[in-house]
Parts: C-alpha cells; sequence; structure tokens
C-alpha cells in the first residue's frame, strides 16, 4: 500500500509537468501606458498593446482589478496602422475602431488576426482615482493584479503620468511596485515607471504624489502625514518588497543543497544491514525462534492484516492456545466462493499468555461483547457481512471495531519489541520529521520570497505541522502523507518564480523517495541475523520440507512457511507433510483472504443507526466573478 501510494504521488508530480503543444500561441511584445490627471480627479488613460500572434486569434481582453473596475467608463479600443506609437502622439489616420463588449468585468475586443505583429489602443477613464489633501494629492492605481486574468509575461512595460501642469521635478515623486522596476524618469510634465517585464500572476502597481494645487476642481481633506512621509513610507515597502525579492537566489543555492542532503540520507539507508538481501543464515534459527518476532522482524514492523495470525500461532507455540481446522461459518454456507474450511484457536492455558499484547489479544478475541470469557476464536469471527447480505451495520462496526483492536495490539507488540532493543522507531521518525520541517520551511520561505499572501505562508506551515503531529502518533500513514505530498505539490504552482518551482519539485520527489525507502523501524543486529535466517528461510520452501521434522517440528515449519513464505506462491508438494494444517495452510487461498475480501464488500447501512460509531460531511459552493488586472488573447 505504501509503495502504491509513493507510486501514484510520483507519477502526478512527474507528468503533471509534461508540455502539450498548443495549436496557437502570443506574446505582448510592449505595452505604453499614459494617464493624463485631470483637474477633477479622474485618470484620462490611453495604453499601447503590441501583440506578437503565432495562429489565428479573434478576440482580446482587458481586464481591471475590482477596486477599478467600477470606474472604468468610455472604454475604446481601436487597431493600429504603425507598431508601438508612443501614446499622446497617434494620428487619427492610423486608428480603426473595434467592438467592445463587456462580459463578467472584461472588455472584449473583437479581431481577426493571425501570425503577425500588431499593436492595439485601449482608451478609457478612470474615475475618481486622485485623493486630493491639503498639502499633496496621491494617485494610487493597479495596473495587472497577481490573479488568473494577468496569466501571461508582459514584456517592456512604461507608465506614464502627465501632470495638468508643468512644475518642477523636485516637486513630485513616486514608487512602481513591480519585480522587475526600473529607476523612475522624471520631467516638468510628469513621471515615467518603466519595468522590463510585468510577470505572469504577479501584480504592477504605481504610486505617485504630487502637489494638490494642481485638482482645481477637488475638495481636500486634512494629510494625515506629511507629503514626505507618505513618499518615504510608499520607498519602505518598495525595499522591504525588493529585500523578500533577494532572498530567492539565495533559496536557489539553499533548496539543491537541501535535495542532496536528502539523497545521501537515502544512499545511507540503503547501506542499513537489514536491507543486506545478499546475508543469508540459518534455517534452524527459524525452527527455534518465536514465530510472531519472525513475522515482525521480516516485516520490520510494518502492520498487515495477517499479523494477528502469527500472534495466535505464537500462543499455540507457547501452549496457550490450540488450533484445528474446522468447517466455515454457515452464513457463508450459500457463496459458492467462500472456503469450506478454516481456523478455529482454542485458549487452553490463558496464563501462559504474560505479556501486555498477549493479554490484549486474549481479552480481544477471547471475550465476548459483554466481557465475558468464550474459549474459542473462529478464524470467521473477523469476517465481514456475507457476500448476499453486504449492507450491514452490524458487521461493519464488528470489522471497523476488529481493525481498530488489531491496531492497538499491533502497537502493544512494537512497543514491546522497542523496550527489547529489537527495533529503533524514533530514529526513522526523526530523520523523517527533520525532512518535512527542511521541505515545509524551504517551501514557505519560498512563499515569502516570492510574494505570496501570509495566509499561504500560514497554510503551508500548518499543513506541515499536522502532518509531523500525524506521523508521530500514528507512526507513518501513508493516506497522510499521500494527501501532504499531493497538497505540497500544487502548493508550489502559485510561485512566479519557474527556477524556484523546479528547485522545489525536486525537493518534494526526493522526499517522496525518501518516504518510501525509510523503513519503519531500523532492525537490532540480532534481529538483521534473524531476518538473514528469514531470508533463508524462504528461499529453503520451494525446495520442500527437510526431512526427519517431528510432527511437531512439520507443524512449525508449516506454519511458518504460511507466515513468512510469498503469497500465492507453489511451496511444496503437500505429500510429504502430516502436519494437519498442511492443506489448509500450504494451498494456494490464504485462509485469511476470503476474511479481508469480505472487509471490503461489507458498507454500512445507509438508513440505519448504529451502536458502532458513524460519521457525517457537508459542504459548501461557492463562486467568483471574472475580471482581475490583466490581458490577454484568444
Amino acid at each position: 500500500m505504501k509503495k502504491m501510494i509513493s507510486t501514484i504521488v510520483l507519477f502526478i508530480m512527474m507528468f503533471s509537468f509534461s508540455v502539450i503543444a498548443e495549436a496557437k500561441s502570443y506574446s505582448i511584445e510592449s505595452v505604453h501606458i499614459k494617464s493624463w490627471i485631470q483637474p477633477n480627479g479622474d485618470l484620462l488613460v490611453n495604453e499601447v498593446f503590441t501583440y506578437n500572434f503565432d495562429g489565428e486569434f479573434n478576440n482580446l481582453s482587458r481586464s481591471f482589478p475590482k477596486i477599478h473596475d467600477n470606474n472604468v467608463i468610455n472604454f475604446y479600443a481601436y487597431e493600429l496602422s504603425q507598431l508601438k506609437p508612443e501614446p499622446g502622439f497617434i494620428d487619427d489616420a492610423t486608428l480603426k475602431q473595434l467592438n467592445v463588449s463587456k462580459e463578467n468585468g472584461v472588455y472584449r475586443t473583437k479581431v481577426n488576426k493571425e501570425n503577425q505583429q500588431v499593436s492595439f489602443l485601449y482608451v478609457y477613464t478612470l474615475k475618481n482615482s486622485i485623493k486630493a489633501y491639503d498639502s499633496y494629492s496621491e494617485a494610487k492605481v493597479t495596473y495587472f493584479e497577481d490573479v488568473d486574468a494577468h496569466d501571461q509575461n508582459i514584456n517592456n512595460v512604461t507608465i506614464d503620468f502627465i501632470l495638468p501642469s508643468t512644475t518642477d521635478p523636485t516637486n513630485f515623486d513616486g514608487v512602481l511596485f513591480d519585480r522587475n522596476a526600473k529607476k523612475n524618469e522624471k520631467s516638468q510634465y510628469g513621471i515615467r515607471f518603466n519595468t522590463s517585464v510585468s510577470e505572469a500572476y504577479t501584480e504592477t502597481k504605481t504610486s505617485f504624489f504630487f502637489p494638490s494645487s494642481m485638482m482645481t476642481n477637488m475638495e481636500k481633506t486634512k494629510a494625515a502625514i506629511p507629503l514626505q512621509q507618505a513618499i518615504a513610507n510608499e520607498k519602505r515597502i518598495q525595499k522591504e518588497t525588493e529585500k523578500r525579492i533577494s532572498y530567492i537566489d539565495k533559496l536557489h543555492a539553499i533548496i539543491p543543497k537541501a535535495t542532496i542532503g536528502i539523497l545521501i540520507i537515502v544512499l545511507l539507508l540503503f547501506l542499513l544491514p537489514q536491507r543486506h538481501f545478499w546475508r543469508k543464515g540459518s534455517t534452524e534459527d527459524v525452527m527455534n525462534t518465536d514465530l510472531l518476532y519472525l513475522y515482525f522482524v521480516d516485516r520490520v514492523g510494518k502492520p498487515h492484516p495477517k499479523a494477528f495470525l502469527a500472534g495466535l500461532f505464537s500462543m499455540v507455540e507457547k501452549g496457550a492456545a490450540t488450533v484445528r481446522q474446522t468447517k466455515a461459518a454457515l452464513r457463508f454456507k450459500e457463496d459458492s466462493h467462500a472456503p469450506k474450511d478454516t481456523l478455529d484457536f482454542r485458549l487452553v492455558k490463558g496464563s501462559l499468555a504474560t505479556s501486555d499484547f498477549e493479554k490484549q489479544m486474549i481479552n480481544w478475541l477471547f471475550t465476548t461483547r459483554s466481557g465475558s470469557n468464550r474459549w474459542a476464536f473462529h478464524l470467521h469471527d473477523a469476517a465481514g457481512a456475507a457476500r448476499n447480505n453486504k449492507t450491514s451495520s452490524y458487521f461493519h462496526g464488528r470489522v471497523k471495531d476488529f481493525k481498530k483492536k488489531q491496531m492497538k495490539w499491533h502497537r502493544l507488540v512494537e512497543s514491546d519489541l522497542e523496550e527489547a532493543g529489537t527495533f529503533n522507531s524514533k530514529l526513522p521518525l526523526i530523520i523523517l520529521s527533520i525532512s518535512t520541517i527542511v521541505l515545509g520551511t524551504m517551501t514557505a520561505f519560498s512563499y515569502y520570497a516570492d510574494l505570496r499572501s501570509s495566509w499561504g505562508i500560514g497554510f503551508i506551515l500548518g499543513i506541515t505541522f499536522l502532518f509531523l503531529l500525524i506521523i508521530w502518533l500514528k507512526k507513518r500513514s501513508n493516506l497522510f502523507f499521500g494527501l501532504y505530498i499531493i497538497i505540497m505539490y500544487f502548493s508550489t504552482t502559485p510561485l512566479v518564480n519557474d527556477q524556484l518551482v523546479n528547485t522545489l519539485v525536486n525537493l518534494l520527489l526526493m522526499f517522496t523517495v525518501l518516504y518510501i525507502v525509510l523503513p519503519r523501524n531500523i532492525l537490532s543486529m540480532n534481529a538483521v541475523r534473524a531476518k538473514d535466517a528469514i531470508r533463508s528461510f524462504k528461499s529453503s520452501i520451494k525446495l520442500g520440507i527437510p526431512d526427519n521434522l517431528s510432527d511437531k517440528e512439520q507443524e512449525k515449519w508449516v506454519v511458518g512457511a504460511y507466515l513468512l513464505g510469498r503469497k500465492n506462491e507453489k511451496k511444496v508438494s503437500l505429500q510429504e507433510i502430516s502436519a494437519p494444517l498442511a492443506a489448509l495452510l500450504l494451498t494456494s487461498t490464504d485462509p485469511l483472504d476470503y476474511v479481508t475480501q469480505s472487509w471490503k464488500w461489507t458498507k454500512v447501512a445507509s438508513s440505519d443507526g448504529t451502536s458502532w460509531g458513524g460519521a457525517s460531511s457537508g459542504g459548501s459552493e461557492g463562486g467568483s466573478d471574472g475580471g482581475g488586472g490583466g490581458a490577454g488573447a484568444d
């Protein structure tokens, strides 16, 4: 199950980055925006977009942030017969007016262009764009937003603000908030902002401060802070933004080193003695060692439905219980696929079961729901509903309760083996925890450096903390691991910096490999030698049962072959064995298979109440409007 989930996660991560060739594409080579400040607080805006079309396009789109959308009026679009003219210096003879419609906050312009470079002019008025104070006025305009509408890089962006009247350049100043902002240019007519590229899914906005004496048709309010402080505040925010972005280069160096560090740990894990598949041991050690110990060492403590049978057979070996072949439960008699025989365990001397996990097993399997003792456990007591009656709240509850108690028993066995020094589960958890902290920290810091929201950073740290809590409480949960990796993978998609995304995905891939390779427990050297003996025993199964074994030894060998051998492997010829359970345990049909299959088809009745517990779920639906600051074509 662990390998399957991890493989699915790796598959999703590797192939979701595959590129599908599109039939057409476009790029925006340059944008020149010029805004004339009006004395009444409006902006008269001209925008020249120059597109490169590869393929046939029929529509252009221009959208605005919600803070501006209701203030955009008198929107017109024109095709230009010349390329990249400067707004304000365009000859009317070069204009061809185009049809424009507004849909869900997006202005759509009809065009018919194919495989060519064309410039277009947008003209509109942005109402109430200026805030006028007694000592200064400010224009804060967002041209492109970090939303889906801005899903293309917009290259070579120039933004001009033209004042209502000329003034000395020392009387005004402004700030461009953009990842690639260049130095501002000022003249007596106004200010010019430049950026080499407004990257997709990023914000491009301006703050411009100038004398209020120019705003002759506006009422002024008292400024909360002086002009110089207002400008200083904006520049401080700009510097903080630049500082955050500067961390991206450091992350480009740190994340690959973290990935290499995890790779080194993965390689070291392959050197663990318990992974030395070429080592061999004595099969006699298997015959002289407790079956439950062997089973847990063989699986390195990984949970499995068959584990409790190893516990029962261990109690049989100690003399605390007996086992015999018996008829299948009567409720399965109508099922042609049900086995005719199964296992029946009898508790004969419970006082020999002295460990906590053995006592818990007796309390679990040999006690009725009312708390009274019973002396028999029929394997089909653990089964779910019959195939012809799959919907049963009673059997669904029984299966759920059985699995819960089985996991409790499993933890007790693991705990006992840890106390004995056979298992070390802390070191794998520490390795996994440190790697998880590195992954979560690197992703969260990438969000910070890439100017993502505080909410996003908090979400990354929160889901990482939750995963850490789960792995320490549940000691590895494949389900939550799969969910965590998928969430972390898709959390990289909002990042703008492609190189940062690639390095994080590489880190995620290596983290997934670590999870696959990292054993649940690290074995002691005594346990490693036992695993060597198990490896030799498995290889010897196909050679048949050894000669000169007593009946008791034959039974131990048969049970060992059943518990430790590969599933559905043809083990031996039954003619060689006189042990009573051989015919049941060494056939191609595992007696536990039907039980576990019944767990899968047993379902709770949807309309029935149940004393075994229940669950409910709810949800909500929502939607969002179109728009957002951006431009495009289709």
